[in-house]
């Protein structure tokens, strides 16, 4: 269609944690992380690390595309930077994509997600921001009934529920896809990496503060510009959903942005969670807070079957994995039989006869159903291949 553009492709990301010895140290934006043969990572940005102190670096790859790293397999530049006493990867890589083929392109239009105030067209909005491989959109439009996913997602009424599979490094481009195509609040069932629980919480709605008798929420990880959810001890939330953003924190007490505190009675064990949250901001000014989660690897076990007569490689074990280890899936997708043996298709070391999926390597199953809010993943390790 005219004026319709190639997603265009994008570089893979890895934060390095790098910690500076006692003389501390700077990481140049020269400063070379291979991976092996297949790329090398640049940082984005150079950065002075204080003495003893470390600090997470983006860096971005040098190669376009989707490279899949683990996480803990990058330890060294390529030279010896001075100062530097550790270096690693906590998580995995962010994947890049490749650029979006005529042929893709053409199949992008048929399946009509040209219509971009459509769920669809949402999507496709989502699943084009650099740093996305996959995008979901659970719609629950029922007024008084939750929706829940496979593995126990619940979606309240009237909600929606974004996963991603990746990071947008931008901190506004999923909200920016959302909330200019669609009108429903927005739901995060997933948590941040920091959660408060204690019955000395208590509400003031002078200063639209949280305050705490208990442990400090300083050591306990919460910072300004985080956003917060608060909950109950059966994890309803309060006052309506109520999720705000941090203005300050102190050992005892945390000021809320964006929302509004009403006083509430100390609960048993209200809860305090760090959400994963964009800002989209109004034409006229009001800034209303998308939620969304990351989507988590569930581990999908897979065993292909073989006819023992018909060999013809002494590496067609090695084969078969990168074949089904390298195939795509998107978020909360069934993995069947049917798509493991498509894949192996014209297999040309042996005849495969079957194939069998699981979900913990105990159960198998033709078909299998994974978290609603998870990317299904097969790895190596999790292929058997025997004669059948």
């Amino acid at each position: 269609m005219t004026g319709t553009q190639q997603i265009p492709g994008a570089y893979s990301l890895v934060v390095l944690q790098v910690t500076a010895t006692s003389a501390g140290c700077t990481i140049p934006t020269t400063a070379k992380m291979p991976y092996g043969t297949v790329c090398n990572f640049y940082p984005k940005t150079a950065t002075t690390i204080g003495p003893s102190a470390s600090a997470n670096i983006l860096c971005q790859a040098d190669t376009l595309g989707p490279i899949a790293v683990s996480a803990g397999v990058l330890t060294a530049f390529s030279t010896t930077i001075a100062g530097v006493a550790s270096v690693t990867n906590p998580a995995g890589a962010i994947l890049g994509r490749n650029q979006e083929t005529i042929q893709q392109l053409q199949q992008r239009l048929l399946a009509g997600n040209v219509i971009q105030t459509n769920l669809g067209g949402t999507i496709a909005a989502l699943e084009g921001i650099q740093g996305l491989t996959s995008a979901v959109v659970q719609l629950n439009i029922s007024p008084t009934t939750s929706l829940v996913l496979s593995g126990g997602a619940t979606i309240p009424p009237l909600s929606a529920y974004i996963i991603v599979e990746g990071s947008d490094i931008t901190g506004s481009a999923i909200a920016n896809a959302y909330a200019t195509r669609m009108l429903i609040n927005t739901w995060s069932v997933g948590t941040g990496n920091v959660t408060y629980t204690n019955s000395g919480i208590s509400f003031a709605s002078a200063d639209n503060s949280i305050n705490t008798t208990g442990p400090s929420f300083v050591t306990a990880g919460f910072v300004a510009g985080n956003w917060v959810q608060i909950t109950d001890a059966a994890g309803s939330p309060l006052n309506n959903n109520v999720i705000g953003k941090i203005f300050s924190v102190a050992a005892a007490k945390m000021v809320l942005t964006n929302c509004t505190i009403a006083t509430e009675a100390a609960g048993a064990s209200d809860t305090l969670t760090v959400k994963n949250v964009q800002p989209y901001v109004t034409a006229s000014g009001q800034l209303i807070p998308i939620q969304y989660d990351i989507a988590t690897p569930q581990n999908v076990y897979v065993t292909v079957y073989y006819d023992a007569n018909s060999v013809s490689s002494v590496n067609f074990t090695g084969s078969i994995a990168l074949i089904l280890t390298s195939m795509g899936w998107s978020i909360g997708q069934p993995v069947t039989s049917a798509l493991i043996l498509a894949a192996l298709a014209n297999f040309p070391y042996c005849r495969i006869t079957g194939a069998q999926v699981s979900l913990d390597n105990t159960n198998w199953h033709n078909e299998v159903l994974p978290n609603g809010n998870s990317m299904p993943t097969i790895l190596t390790g999790n292929i058997t291949v025997a004669v059948g």
